[in-house]
Parts: structure tokens; sequence; C-alpha cells
């Protein structure tokens, strides 16, 4: 039987950790330990688990979204460019798994729709993700009137130790989701057509950007009300 040797990468991030790591793969699975003095226990995932990956730019470098076959995901961030290759033939050769390269939004829309990936909550522009919102970072979420949804960030504790100081940090996001509009029996009938053009609009717009992308649309829930568009607020903290 081969040795099949592991292929190590450094200076990779796990899950928006704040402490650079070691990240190997093998045919077994993939092991991840952090460069930091304080000791700490590697993180490990069997190969068996791993059904899918997507590689995607990130705010630190490029990043490795790794799918779990129950459904939740890992993130393995600060990868540079160069290193792109050498992931794709490497989870070829350890897993089997052809890495998927996909594209953020870049049209700076803020509309769109909601849907759950396992962990996360993926914010959508038309056919591609334009950010996504780590569920385990979520301290809180509220209703704020009847078409807001606000979704809060755990801030540190008072006295806690942080490993390192930041500047701004994202404490809260909205969401708005628009309602449905009420027709009287009289103008039922304009109403109606008014909802098909505009139904068709979207349609028309989600068409351009599925072709600009050459990606097929696939059917997925949206938060709170399902096909409407929302708009997300975001608020953020600065540390002075």
């Amino acid at each position: 039987m081969a040795d099949h040797r592991p292929t190590q990468f450094d200076n990779v991030f796990l899950n928006l950790s704040k402490h650079r790591g070691r990240l190997r793969l093998h045919p077994s699975g993939l092991g991840w330990k952090s460069s930091s003095a304080a000791p700490s226990d590697p993180f490990t995932v069997p190969a068996s688990d791993i059904r899918r990956a997507v590689w995607t730019h990130a705010a630190r470098g490029y990043a490795l979204r790794i799918i779990l076959r129950n459904g939740s995901s890992i993130t393995l961030d600060g990868f540079e460019e160069s290193a792109q290759d050498k992931v794709f033939a490497s989870m070829k050769e350890h897993f089997n798994i052809t890495v998927e390269n996909r594209e953020h939004s870049l049209r700076g829309w803020n509309w769109g729709k909601a849907r759950f990936e396992g962990n996360e909550l993926a914010f959508q522009v038309g056919a591609r993700n334009s950010f996504e919102i780590p569920l385990g970072k979520v301290s809180n979420t509220n209703l704020v009137g009847k078409t807001e949804v606000a979704v809060e960030f755990a801030l540190p504790k008072e006295g806690e130790k942080k490993e390192f100081e930041q500047g701004d940090e994202l404490v809260e996001i909205r969401f708005y989701v628009p309602g449905m509009k009420e027709k009287d029996k009289e103008g039922s009938q304009d109403g109606a057509e008014d909802e098909e053009e505009e139904k068709d609009e979207v349609e028309d717009e989600e068409k351009e950007e599925v072709t600009a992308a050459s990606v097929q649309p696939t059917p997925a829930p949206t938060l709170m009300i399902k096909e409407h568009f929302i708009v997300a607020n975001h608020r953020t903290f600065t540390k002075l």
C-alpha cells in the first residue's frame, strides 16, 4: 500500500480564530494546530465526515470552506492566492473531492435573500453570496417592529482577557423584511398586475445574474418571508 504523506499549509486560521496555525491534510482526515504559545488541543476532522469544499475570497486572503455530512461547516482562511492549485490538488488526492471555486457578489447591493447553509446564514445577491454570518457568533435575535429582524453578536465580557485588541467590531446587523400589502376587492386586479410585473422584473434580474455566473439557480428558503427581498443594515462598535 502506498505511503501517503500529509500535505501541510502554514499560517492558516480556523473558524475566524485570532491565531494562525498549521493545517495538515491526510487520507485519514485533516488536522489543525494553533501556533499560539498557549497550550491547546489539535482540531481534527475524519475524512469520512467531509462532504464537499468551497474555495472563495476572504478578508484574510483566501478561504477553504469545508462542508461536513452533518450539515455544519468549517472555515480555513489566510491562504495566499498562489496556494490555490496546491489546495485543490491536495483535496482531490487525499479525499477525492473537487473543490468548488465560488465568487462573492461585488455589486454592493444591500438587498437580496437570506438562506441557512449549515451553521451559517448566507446573504445572497442574485445567484452569489454577498456575505456569510457564522451562527456561532450570534448571541441574540430580536423582532424589531413588524418588518425588521435584529441579529446581535457577542461582545467580550467585562474584564475578559482578549487575545488582541480590535478597533472596530460588528455588534449588530438588521434585516428588513418587506410585508405583504393588503388589497381591497376593487383594486385587487390592478394590484395583481403590479405584483406580476414586479415578479417578472425580479426574475429577469436573477436570470441575468445567473447567466453571468454560469450557474443554475436552486430554490432556497429566505429569512422570515419566502421569495421576498430583504435589506441588510449593520452597526459597528468602535473602541476608543
